[in-house]
């Protein structure tokens, strides 16, 4: 009996330590930033400065045992360009232009991604997530896909599609080390 409790003990010891106990430590003797926090500064900055058009991308994890923190991205559209700019526990990343239709995939496809229904019926003990926000004037998309969601699902979802679009960007952003630390 005390062998099962002493391992019960341990259990959840470790699994207090999950992802988002990596905002809490240094790394390389630098504060961890909090990328939720990081974003919601620069998305504030951007609309102080009249960018009308955001799409806030958030990566994450419920129940991770282990040191798998968040990392956020914002896109946006300056000047006819869309930008992008990325923020982890390791820090903040300069903003870079990016190629793809993310924003007229969406524009396109908004009645249709507004109206799939994205949640699961089911409680899930441990999940890596996708948090999707978008924000158009005084339009609001709001949604959060776990991945069980886009990786296995049967059905053709758009936002799946937009999704898989974003990923290719920021798959081959990060293939040729675009991203560069401020």
């Amino acid at each position: 009996m005390k062998r099962y409790l002493i391992m019960i003990i341990i259990f959840l010891s470790y699994t207090s330590f999950n992802c988002n106990a990596a905002k809490q430590v240094k790394i390389n003797s630098r504060q961890v930033i909090s990328p939720s926090e990081e974003l919601s500064r620069t998305v504030d900055s951007l609309s102080r400065n009249d960018v009308d058009t955001i799409l806030y991308y958030i990566k994450g994890c419920y129940g991770c045992i282990g040191n798998i923190s968040e990392a956020a991205y914002i896109f946006w559209v300056n000047e006819g360009k869309t930008q992008l700019k990325k923020f982890d526990a390791s820090g903040i990343y300069k903003s870079v232009d990016v190629t793809g239709d993310i924003f007229k995939y969406y524009f396109t496809n908004e009645n249709l991604i507004n109206e799939e229904e994205t949640t699961i019926q089911a409680e899930l003990l441990h999940n890596h997530y996708l948090k999707i926000k978008v924000l158009s004037g005084s339009s609001l998309y709001e949604t959060e896909l776990p991945d069980i969601f886009y990786e296995d699902v049967e059905e053709e979802y758009h936002v799946v599609e937009w999704v898989y679009r974003i990923e290719s960007i920021l798959f081959n952003i990060e293939r040729n080390n675009l991203f560069i630390r401020q």
